[in-house]
């Protein structure tokens, strides 16, 4: 017994260590990696050699951790972790400024609230839903950092590692064993590509949305089928057996006894957990305008299968959600009730803004959408497999996982979402999917054979350059360098309070400080082709204070790889600009330039150094390869 326990420790220890030194050796290796290498595929082409062996060695080691006797909690926190950081922090240690436009833009937004006192939804329309950014405002102020834009950096991983933990508990509570569970979880963190992970009131949203679900899945659950669903049961009983037979045996699986047991608590344990259930209603409709809907279907249909004990939370939900919506969001839905309630019923719509428009670009692009629909039927398809097999080994499936896999297809039949419905869609259903991938290597509490592991490593394995181009394909126009940031801080310094700033399409950090202070044009790029400046300074408007636009390589590289522009347009653009005489350059780095309308309050030119070869001044892109 004493060689064994003494086996098992060296077995313990052998696997912290080796995940630890991976994770070291992954760091380090990205660390030093080129940035500059990040061309129209992504990141992916930036990432050494050996950051893939760390990985391999993670997975390779919370693979074999699995097939022990007993749960090593100590074994597979520290490996989910150091997976999580490798795989979801591959940018934040490559890069040399924080990723992603949005980010930036949701910084200047926390900022001017610090600066004004109070959000102003007259602003912006996400200003109606001001939980994350005065929260953030808050934590900004409390901790005395100098900027919100210091929590950009580690945004992706802290919010990552922090879907883990109600995660693991939503496996718990539908999957018998302790392999499953944590199978589940690093299924989602080798399946995660839609990248909702970054400064932004939705990755919050989504972490109080599984927290919900934990609570309600392992508290309030009923020991045994209510009214409704033994009314269900009956009438699924009656249906014609070549007809919906099934659905009879798929009911009847509602009987509890094919589910972990339910924690039993106090009843005022319960009351504490009801009252934090309210705290989280409360913060998830300020914060978010699709997560509370999200929300409310699942557990609707939680109630009627027998799983939701206190179901008038579905109501207060409801309540809160309308009421938030009638009175704080008053100023967005006034002028927009078309974009609320346009989309609901047109699934064509929804499918057609979140895919067909995004099948447009350059022919690497291309291959990152088509990345994307593969990699997600994938998973929807093995989820699928998942279901099938529970039933063939115990002739019930989790009904919870069910839901929250097929309940965020209302999506698909509400709204656009600024063309990101499909995305959404795979995003909210990811957790019960990757529950139900869990199901599928390890469908009960005992170990599963030595091939179906292998099968399993197999998987990720070839499927992971797939996750990478999925993930991190858009990388070349979604990053920010160093030289981006600088010609952020020199359009500070150059425009005054009260000007006008126009872009040529989307990235980059433009104008995230003192967003207050600027009027913003239309963007340029959406009226693409802009035949001569009569037509831009149309667009742009007058301004007797100056008029400014921005041209910086992340927009040249947006036009290039999503719309399939030339890869000399901005270049075309800023000639014509300037040989018409009423545009100057008045900055330019090896990012781009910043041009002033003449005739406006222009300053002179900055000392930035002489014209280098620039997004907007070369006939080459700085940033990507040829």
């Amino acid at each position: 017994m004493k060689r064994d326990t003494d086996l098992s420790a060296r077995m313990k220890w052998a696997s912290l260590g080796a995940v630890l030194a991976a994770l070291g050796v992954g760091i380090i290796a990205l660390s030093f990696s080129d940035e500059n290498a990040i061309g129209p595929y992504g990141l992916i082409q930036a990432l050494p050699v050996a950051y893939y062996v760390a990985i391999a060695v993670v997975l390779a080691v919370l693979a074999n951790s699995l097939r022990w006797h007993q749960q090593c909690t100590e074994v597979m926190v520290t490996g989910v972790v150091a997976l999580t950081v490798l795989v979801h922090g591959a940018a934040t240690f490559v890069e040399s400024e924080p990723r992603f436009p949005v980010a930036w833009l949701h910084s200047s937004f926390t900022e001017s609230i610090i600066s004004l006192g109070h959000p102003s939804p007259s602003m912006d329309a996400r200003f109606s839903w001001p939980g994350f950014f005065s929260g953030s405002a808050a934590l900004t102020d409390a901790t005395g950092a100098s900027s919100p834009v210091v929590w950009l950096k580690w945004a992706p991983i802290i919010l990552l590692l922090a879907y883990l933990a109600p995660l693991l508990a939503i496996g718990r509570a539908t999957l018998k064993g302790w392999r499953a569970p944590w199978i589940g979880v690093i299924v989602f963190v080798m399946a995660d590509w839609v990248g909702q992970d970054y400064f932004s009131p939705q990755s919050v949203a989504f972490v109080l949305y599984l927290t919900f679900i934990a609570i309600v899945l392992t508290y309030l659950r009923h020991r045994d089928p209510d009214m409704w669903s033994i009314r269900l049961q009956a009438w699924a009983a009656r249906t014609p057996r070549r007809g919906l037979a099934w659905l009879s045996s798929l009911v009847r699986s509602a009987d509890r006894g094919h589910e972990p047991a339910e924690t039993a608590e106090s009843h005022a344990t319960r009351l504490a957990l009801l009252i934090l259930l309210v705290g989280l209603t409360f913060a998830l409709v300020a914060t978010h305008q699709l997560t509370p809907p999200a929300l409310v279907v699942p557990l609707t249909l939680l109630a009627v299968v027998g799983r939701l004990r206190p179901w008038p939370i579905v109501v207060f939900i409801g309540v809160a959600m309308v009421g938030w919506l009638s009175y704080a969001a008053e100023p967005f839905w006034s002028g927009h009730l078309a974009q609320i309630f346009g989309g609901i019923g047109r699934a064509d719509a929804v499918v057609e803004s979140g895919v067909g428009n995004r099948l447009t670009g350059s022919s690497a692009h291309l291959e990152v959408v088509n990345a994307r629909l593969v990699f997600s039927l994938l998973v929807w398809g093995l989820a699928g497999l998942g279901a099938i097999r529970l039933w063939r080994t115990g002739k019930a499936v989790s009904l919870p996982l069910l839901i929250l896999t097929a309940a965020p297809a209302f999506i698909v039949v509400s709204q656009e979402y600024g063309g990101e419905g499909i995305l959404r869609l795979f995003f909210y259903s990811l957790p019960g999917a990757a529950m139900l991938i869990a199901a599928l290597v390890s469908p009960g509490p005992a170990a599963s054979r030595p091939h179906t592991w292998v099968a399993f490593v197999a998987v990720i394995a070839l499927s992971f350059p797939i996750f990478l181009l999925a993930k991190w394909g858009n990388e070349s126009f979604e990053r920010i360098s160093d030289t981006d940031l600088q010609l952020d801080q020199e359009f500070s310094l150059l425009a005054p309070a009260g000007s006008t700033i126009a872009s040529l399409g989307y990235g980059g950090p433009t104008s995230y400080r003192d967003i207050t202070s600027y009027n913003e044009a239309p963007n340029l790029l959406e009226s693409w082709p802009l035949k001569d400046v009569k037509q831009v300074n149309k667009l742009i408007g007058d301004n007797p204070v100056g008029t400014y636009i921005v041209i910086s390589r992340p927009q040249v590289e947006y036009g290039v790889e999503n719309d399939g522009l030339p890869s000399d347009f901005a270049n075309v653009f800023v000639e014509m600009l300037t040989s018409s005489g009423q545009y100057k350059i008045v900055y330019r780095n090896p990012s781009g330039v910043i041009l002033v309308r003449v005739g406006d309050k222009s300053p002179s030119v900055s000392p930035g150094g002489p014209p280098q070869a620039a997004a907007a001044g070369s006939g080459q892109t700085p940033g990507r390869q040829s």
